[in-house]
């Protein structure tokens, strides 16, 4: 896989509170397209520091927007639940097609717990093609 810095959508992002925090940064796809359709990329989000608060846990979404403020036309591209996380968890977010063409792309993370505060890295990781 290729990591590239224009696809890293969330740098160490503090995340506070139960209501849903989008990543920092967007992908922008260049033209409408369905990001999980073909050679998918991957989706990953890194837990940078020990999560606190009473119980904490996070749930991640990977998302497709029809404008870069991420305000309409919402689709879930890749979904991992709600759950404990613990520092250097390195999760991977299943892109799966959807038949819908969106050129924006972000995270939506949302906690819960009391009080809970996850640090995270997120983004997209393109894959090699094979050319023989």
């Amino acid at each position: 896989m290729i990591g590239d810095a224009k696809n890293k959508l969330s740098n160490n992002q503090a995340l506070a509170g139960t209501s849903v925090v989008q990543s920092t940064d967007v992908y922008n796809a260049g033209a409408a397209l369905d990001l999980g359709a073909g050679g998918r990329p991957k989706a990953f989000t890194r837990i940078e520091d020990t999560p606190t608060g009473t119980s904490p846990t996070l749930q991640v979404e990977f998302c497709g927007y029809d404008d870069e403020a991420r305000t309409t036309g919402k689709v879930v591209f890749g979904h991992l639940p709600a759950a404990a996380r613990a520092k250097d968890d390195f999760l991977e977010v299943p892109i799966a097609s959807t038949g819908k063409k969106k050129r924006w792309y972000g995270f939506e993370y949302l906690q819960g717990g009391t009080t809970p505060v996850h640090n995270v890295t997120s983004g997209l990781a393109l894959d090699l093609q094979q050319n023989d």
